[in-house]
């Protein structure tokens, strides 16, 4: 597979992005999934807010939350990575998202599967984002297993 990656590197002159830029992007899109969430969800953490302030907070009325959430940093990683081959963040840092194996966006199951060990590696204290300091191509559990790479452009 690493010969496999350096020979599209090679023919196709792309130059892989570097950690620091990686980082850039990530605290952009978080911040910009963060404000995104505040407009959308306003009223239901206003709500939770209301609920914290009285000392007990349903269940259920967290988890739905948190589950919205969740679904809205799926689509948004997806639909940007599938469409556009990067995020709002790694737009405005100059790097995007290949499939190793077409040198192009990824397919919608990289872009689902990506989206999904990404989500889950960053809140289990970024356990998912050690390999990138390790290998070759800078490649994250979440690129590893549905063969990408980020680039620079």
């Amino acid at each position: 597979m690493e010969t496999k990656i350096a020979q599209l590197l090679e023919r196709e002159g792309l130059t892989l992005a570097s950690i620091q830029t990686r980082i850039l992007a990530y605290v952009l899109d978080v911040c910009i999934i963060s404000v995104a969430v505040s407009f959308l969800f306003w009223e239901e953490l206003l709500a939770v807010q209301i609920k914290l302030d009285s000392g007990n907070v349903p269940k259920d009325m967290m988890i739905e939350l948190l589950l919205w959430v969740f679904a809205f940093c799926m689509v948004y990683e997806m639909v940007f990575s599938m469409l556009y081959g990067a995020t709002l963040g790694k737009v405005v840092m100059k790097i995007r998202i290949i499939s190793i194996d077409f040198a192009d966006k990824p397919s919608f199951l990289q872009s689902f599967v990506r989206a999904l060990l990404k989500y889950i590696g960053s809140n289990i204290f970024y356990l998912s984002y050690l390999p990138a300091f390790d290998d070759e191509f800078r490649r994250a559990l979440h690129d590893k297993i549905p063969k990408t790479l980020v680039i620079s452009n």
